[in-house]
């Protein structure tokens, strides 16, 4: 993809949202809502932020958001709801307009800072919330298992195990760290198809 040619992303950001369709023309991204059409040009925008957001149904979502120079903020995600039980993964889609963006906020603005995951507070709240819910959980499970109320016992074990997979991938995906161009870290984008 070259600097001149024009590439779109579409995705339904909400449930019951309408449609939005991200253009890349050249140096300004343009955002159409159907409603309303914006330009912003690449060199304005001052951070670029990807991090892993599961959502309700989806354990595999990612978000790409970024801010204007203005403090304005936008962002995209690989995820095209159709209804709030029904959503389509649009990982490839999203993985080449991503990697094509970043490069072309990078060339348009060399001081564009770029970071994978959540801010360090956040990182570190989910972190330490996992870990202690985790242990919390297991510990009340085994007493109620010792002192006899094993349907207590195995209704916390059914919710233990993918309580601790989803924190751990918050936190295995989301850790801080800044980026470039060249490195966008595979944690925040989805997996490629094999």
């Amino acid at each position: 993809m070259t600097q001149d040619e024009t590439w779109s992303y579409r995705h339904r950001p909400r449930p019951f949202g309408g449609e939005v369709c991200f253009r890349l023309e050249g140096d300004t991204l343009v955002i159409d809502t159907g409603r309303k059409v914006e330009n912003w040009a690449l060199r304005d925008i001052a951070v670029v932020r990807m991090t892993y957001e599961p959502k309700s149904v989806v354990w595999q979502g990612f978000r790409l958001a970024m801010t204007h120079q203005n403090g304005r903020n936008l962002s995209l995600t690989n995820l095209d709801w159709k209804s709030y039980v029904h959503v389509d993964r649009k990982d490839a889609d999203y993985r080449r307009f991503a990697a094509d963006l970043v490069t072309r906020i990078e060339a348009a603005n060399p001081r564009a800072v770029c970071i994978a995951g959540k801010t360090a507070p956040l990182y570190y709240a989910t972190l330490l919330l996992g870990a202690s819910t985790t242990v919390l959980m297991s510990v009340m499970a085994i007493l109620a298992a010792l002192n006899g109320a094993v349907a207590y016992a195995a209704l916390a074990g059914l919710f233990i195990l993918p309580f601790a997979q989803m924190s751990w991938a918050l936190t295995r995906r989301n850790k801080p760290e800044f980026f470039s161009k060249a490195g966008i870290p595979a944690r925040v984008l989805p997996d490629q198809a094999i």
